[in-house]
Order: C-alpha cells, then sequence, then structure tokens
C-alpha cells in the first residue's frame, strides 16, 4: 500500500502537527513492512526532519514552489501528483483547512481540534466562512476522521 501525507508542516520549524507526522509515519513504516510513505510539500522540509525521512520505504516529493504559489498547492498541485504517484490514501494530519479539491484516492484526515468554531474566535466573517466550509467539506470526503480527544470527537459529530 502506498500512502500519501501532506507534509507541508515539516517545512516549518517544529510544532505539534509535525511531531503528529512524525510519530505516525515512523509507526506505520514499523508496522507494516509493505507500506510506502510519499510525503507531499511546497517547499524543502526542514532538516530538523532529516533523519526521520530518510528511511528507504519515505520518499519525499518536494514542488519547491515560489512563495505566491505555496498556498495554492494543494487544490494546484496536490490532485495531480497524488495521482502521478499511485497513492493509495491520503492522509491530511493538519485538520480541515486544507483547500478543498477532489481527491483521486480515499482521504484520511486528523481533526485535533475545532476550536475556532467553537470559540467562536475568528477575525472576519469571511475566515469564519472558509474554516467552516472546509471543515465540513473535508469531514464529509473524508473516510475516516483521527482526533485525539473525546472533547474534539463530540465537537465534530456536532458541528460537522
Amino acid at each position: 500500500m502506498r500512502i500519501g501525507f501532506d507534509a507541508v508542516s515539516l517545512t516549518w520549524e517544529r510544532s505539534g502537527t509535525a511531531n503528529y507526522l512524525v510519530r505516525l509515519v515512523r509507526r506505520l513504516v514499523a508496522a507494516d513492512p509493505d507500506l510506502q510513505v510519499v510525503l507531499f510539500a511546497p517547499d524543502k522540509i526542514c532538516v530538523d526532519y532529516g533523519v526521520f525521512i530518510d528511511h528507504p520505504r519515505i520518499r519525499r516529493v518536494i514542488l519547491d514552489l515560489p512563495r505566491g504559489e505555496r498556498r495554492k498547492w494543494t487544490a494546484r498541485h496536490l490532485p495531480r501528483l497524488l495521482k502521478e504517484y499511485q497513492i493509495d490514501l491520503f492522509h491530511q494530519p493538519g485538520g480541515t483547512d486544507m483547500a478543498v479539491f477532489k481527491s483521486p484516492c480515499p482521504v484520511v484526515i486528523t481533526i485535533h481540534d475545532l476550536a475556532p468554531w467553537v470559540l467562536h474566535s475568528f477575525k472576519s466573517w469571511r475566515k469564519a466562512f472558509r474554516y467552516k466550509f472546509r471543515s465540513l467539506f473535508w469531514a464529509h470526503q473524508a473516510r475516516r476522521i483521527l482526533t485525539g480527544t473525546e472533547v474534539s470527537r463530540k465537537d465534530i459529530l456536532r458541528l460537522c
């Protein structure tokens, strides 16, 4: 099986999403000797993750896009890459803030929480609309939704 991951979080300095992705991929690769992992990113992966990604069954696909294109990479480039690399399952570990696109393969997402929605912490109605629309879209498109807490699970069920 070949699983693709949105690895944009690995292009930044250490973050919770990046740590989650690193641990998840390490465990998956250790658990299944036939699994192949493809990490898709719009920019170079941070050196902090060099040891992690130097594994024979983990492949990096770095587009190295210009700064202005990086925000659009998910909708513009990712569907083509998923087809090109024959991905069987795509996982978005960073939640539902991914641009809307038609995936050529099944999608799994991790929603860590819906705090902005629950707390109404949006700076404008446009940001609120975009966040809620994407959350609803990906929650309904995903074959599975992973989350870490019972509170988040209840929020996902209630709001999405």
